[in-house]
């Protein structure tokens, strides 16, 4: 969704330019504190003390699970406890979805010689699934993107995995500037436009939302 809503931003205000920066949430902040960055997308829990200083606007919920390369030798297991064997790559998060989905893939702990690498780039999580046979876990709609779907599988596990839900953050005290709210605009629009192949619940655009990109 990201080049296509930039894309269009860009055509409408040449003369802004984009920065993006790649991590987890709780390495994020700090910048978004301390005004480095205007909003952050990523996921939260329900036990996310984010909103005592960050607004959370939805941007949409999608369905998760467990990813593996197509010829893993445990690609189709049906119970994470038959992956109890396997190597994983999670992201290094200390809050949102990701640091709470340990406890559901892990309940007991961390095992005696069970490897769990943890990192906080897609990309290397990618590297580490298709060239070491690492397991991940993201959203099922990584499976469509063209390059990807011939090359991963969503393991066909029966236990429940929560959905991910992904926000915009911003701060309370440093209100979006006008054309932050037209970005994240974009990416909504982008968002209902995608052709999903989940189940996927949307965030709606408020009022000020659309004041502000019209």
């Amino acid at each position: 969704m990201l080049p296509s809503a930039i894309e269009r931003f860009q055509k409408r205000f040449p003369q802004i330019s984009v920065n993006l920066t790649e991590g987890q949430v709780s390495d994020l902040l700090p910048a978004l504190r301390a005004g480095k960055l205007d909003f952050v997308i990523g996921t939260s829990s329900p036990a996310s003390h984010l909103n005592i200083e960050f607004i959370e606007e939805p941007f949409f919920t999608a369905p998760c699970g467990v990813l593996a390369r197509i010829e893993h030798p445990l690609a189709q297991s049906t119970s994470l406890s038959q992956l109890s064997s396997g190597k994983w790559y999670l992201p290094a998060t200390k809050t949102g979805y990701y640091h709470h989905l340990q406890e559901v893939l892990f309940p007991d702990g961390r095992q005696v010689g069970q490897q769990i690498i943890h990192g906080d780039t897609a990309i290397m999580a990618m590297q580490m699934v298709l060239d070491a046979d690492f397991l991940t876990v993201a959203a099922k709609e990584i499976v469509q993107v063209p390059y990807l779907n011939s090359k991963l599988k969503v393991i066909p596990i029966e236990d429940f995995l929560p959905d991910a839900s992904y926000n915009f953050i911003y701060s309370r005290r440093l209100p979006l500037t006008q054309v932050s709210r037209v970005m994240l605009n974009e990416l909504l629009r982008e968002c209902r436009n995608y052709p999903w192949h989940n189940k996927i619940q949307f965030g709606s655009i408020s009022s000020a939302t659309a004041v502000a990109g019209s």
